[in-house]
């Protein structure tokens, strides 16, 4: 049995796809199949996956349009391998993707999913520009999926076990953001590891339904994304999550929301048995440096009457981690 299997599901993707699946035959790590769903596809994508279908380079699948969500539980359902691997029809990995992330996975039978960093390009593959990252964006971070998704699902590598055991599949009521919907039930139950590598090219093009052209969040993507955050971790907001993106609030009432949200998420990670002292402490700092800097973006304007010591109630200090309450 193959150690990894590689899921692409594929919708009218006959234009690029071939460049996708051989970026996988490009993997320096050869253990894995290779499982392509075509979505009821109604132009030549099975044409042009007929050459690797007849010499066995991957299992074909063919089912009646039913998205993306259920392509990806179709391959789940016919995949061999211990971990399971994404790959979207129109981007590429890296010749070290596979290798990168089996070794993390090899490491802790903790960790539940292992992901790395992505590039922009273009059609042409050219590198138009990258994801913003900080610091933090490595090692375990469970903590670090509010208030937007960090986690590039075609770098991710998932242990089939953990999907198994809960039951798990994507679900479709949430995409474009079901992949986030996954992560967040995998955030509080298993470790989330990134990897601070680049090893996979996201391709930005006119029909991506998660992100516009300039790498902003698209408009389907904003209410699947709230209802993730509701339907995981019974966190009901309602804002435009463009505007998180830049560090703005629109009303006091919102303001408020935004800090019971994170004083919240802060408790939940930190209070996770799974996670180490140093990971439950990084939460902790993670919450605070949130309500700050959003408070510092806004306090010339709707905040401005809202002082530093307002936010204390709210922030989950280094030193109340150690057991005392403020």
């Amino acid at each position: 049995m193959p150690k990894v299997s590689v899921i692409i599901p594929v919708y009218n993707g006959a234009k690029f796809i071939k460049d996708a699946i051989d970026s996988v035959l490009a993997q320096t790590y050869k253990d894995y199949e290779i499982i392509v769903v075509n979505d009821g596809s109604t132009d030549n994508t099975e044409e042009a996956l007929r050459p690797y279908i007849e010499k066995g380079l991957i299992r074909y699948f063919y089912q009646e349009n039913q998205g993306s969500a259920n392509a990806r539980n179709k391959a789940i359902a016919e995949a061999n391998g211990e971990y399971i691997a994404w790959l979207d029809q129109d981007d590429v990995w890296l010749p070290h993707r596979l290798e990168k992330t089996v070794k993390v996975m090899d490491g802790d039978d903790r960790i539940g999913v292992v992901g790395g960093y992505a590039l922009f390009i273009n059609d042409d593959g050219e590198i138009t520009g990258n994801p913003k990252y900080d610091s933090g964006d490595k090692g375990v971070v469970n903590y670090r999926l509010f208030p937007f998704n960090r986690i590039w699902s075609g770098t991710t590598l998932i242990r089939k076990e953990c999907l198994d055991e809960n039951n798990w599949r994507f679900d479709q009521r949430f995409f474009p953001a079901d992949d986030y919907h996954m992560w967040l039930r995998f955030s509080v139950k298993y470790k989330i590891y990134l990897i601070p590598e680049v090893l996979y090219h996201y391709r930005i093009h006119g029909q991506n339904l998660s992100l516009t052209e300039t790498g902003s969040i698209a408009d389907e993507t904003i209410g699947t994304h709230n209802l993730a955050l509701r339907d995981v971790l019974g966190i009901n907001l309602r804002v435009d999550f463009r505007r998180y993106w830049h560090q703005k609030l629109e009303s006091i009432e919102e303001w408020r929301e935004f800090l019971n949200t994170c004083a919240r998420l802060s408790d939940l990670y930190a209070g996770l048995d799974f996670l180490s002292p140093t990971d439950k402490l990084k939460a902790r700092f993670y919450y605070n440096a949130l309500i700050y800097g959003f408070w510092n973006a806004n306090r010339d304007s709707l905040l401005k009457d809202v002082k530093l010591n307002d936010l204390l109630p709210y922030m989950r200090l280094g030193w109340m981690y150690l057991g005392y309450k403020g």
